[in-house]
């Protein structure tokens, strides 16, 4: 998780500029990188948190976990994903 915040917080410096022209979000599912099965649980509880709490805040659209969550485990890129999210 940590990962993704880092990396949230580097897209946001590059993307301050255009932040008036984002009308939509989604939070990609979170991995699983304790090597324990039983976790999986908490990553997607996770995932399912931020969702919801972003979604409470006026701002961009917020797209669903249901929406999201189809994308767990791929290999795609976040370029690649947007596309069939908007």
């Amino acid at each position: 998780m940590l990962a993704s915040v880092a990396s949230y917080s580097t897209w946001r410096r590059r993307t301050k500029a255009l932040s008036a022209d984002i009308h939509s979000v989604v939070v990609l599912p979170l991995q699983n990188l304790s090597g324990d099965p039983w976790q999986e649980y908490f990553a997607d509880g996770i995932t399912d948190e931020i969702t919801t709490v972003l979604a409470k805040l006026a701002g961009p659209r917020v797209i669903s976990r249901t929406s999201s969550m189809q994308y767990k485990n791929t290999h795609k890129s976040v370029p690649e994903i947007a596309p069939s999210l908007t």
